[in-house]
């Protein structure tokens, strides 16, 4: 059986310089597919074509036009889009929890793609404390917990990250307006009970995951108390400032979930001259790439300093 090392270069992770190759049967020319979905936002398609070797110049790695793209929801067509945008294949469709979606491109130079996934519910996630919140050092902890009801009956996925933003007017010479600088950041997060649990950081042109993934092995189908640490930068300024943290619970799919884990081992094994080179998992049928769903709860504090 004739295969090819297929050097899947994940462009649609920006910054990424890395390629993971994948041994697979030679799929001749293939797309790469990219979408990642919620509540919030219209669903967006991103198509590239897949460079099937690392030599391989003739084939740039580029963004393919001239594909139909269509969305079905529990059986019926709701989204067909023909045209893309600058970047993407904007479906102007938002997905809602527990609907059965298929997603279906097809292109006159390449094989049809399926894809049939579903978003996951929101989860119950409240009360965040963060007590004692003043800042006097330069590089201090901010710790605090928050509420958490897995959902019983169910396998869960989960990404934590914790954002912050700190704001402050700077003034200017010369009779300028003074200006107002934020720096916003997201920072490592420690969970008590997860242990040692793995990070992922990845950038994608249709979504962004850079925290702590996990499942519900410890959690399962209880609310639970989660005890979190994060460390902060004091931005030592002369004034008022505002800061800013942001404790968002990504309730991620399942193909997603698997996903990110990939990446991580496939991230390691590229960082060790000794291991086995590490496949990307994808859920594409007729391709390679990703399209899965995550639904998000982000909960807030905020400290003013007058």
């Amino acid at each position: 059986m004739k295969t090819s090392s297929l050097w899947l270069f994940v462009v649609i992770c920006i910054g990424c310089t890395q390629p993971f190759p994948l041994e697979v049967e030679d799929p001749g020319r293939v797309l790469t597919v990219n979408s990642l979905f919620n509540t919030d936002s219209t669903w967006r398609v991103e198509l590239q074509n897949t460079l099937l070797n690392e030599y391989d110049v003739d084939q740039p790695i580029r963004r393919v036009e001239g594909a139909t793209v269509r969305l079905y929801a529990d059986g019926q067509l709701v989204s067909q889009i023909i045209e893309r945008g600058e970047d993407f294949y904007d479906l102007g469709y938002v997905a809602q929890p527990n609907v059965e979606y298929e997603l279906v491109i097809t292109h006159p130079d390449y094989p049809t793609c399926r894809v049939t996934t579903s978003l996951p519910s929101p989860t119950q996630s409240s009360n965040l404390q963060i007590p004692d919140l003043v800042f006097e050092a330069p590089l201090q902890d901010v710790s605090g917990t928050f509420s958490l009801a897995d959902p019983a009956d169910e396998q869960n996925f989960y990404l934590f990250s914790f954002v912050q933003e700190w704001s402050y007017v700077r003034p200017l010479c010369c009779d300028m307006p003074d200006d107002t600088t934020r720096h916003r950041w997201t920072s490592v997060l420690t969970i008590e009970e997860l242990g040692i649990a793995p990070t992922v950081s990845i950038y994608f042109n249709t979504g962004n995951f850079n925290g702590v993934l996990a499942n519900d092995r410890i959690l399962d189908g209880q609310t639970t108390e989660i005890h979190f640490h994060t460390p902060s930068a004091y931005y030592q300024v002369e004034g008022p400032y505002t800061y800013r943290g942001d404790l968002v619970v990504n309730h991620l799919s399942e193909d997603l979930y698997r996903y990110l884990q990939s990446w991580i081992a496939a991230e390691q094994a590229n960082n060790n001259p000794f291991s086995q080179p590490q496949p990307i998992y994808s859920n594409v049928e007729g391709g390679f790439g990703i399209v899965a769903g995550y639904t998000q709860s982000v909960h807030s504090v905020e400290v003013e300093k007058p």
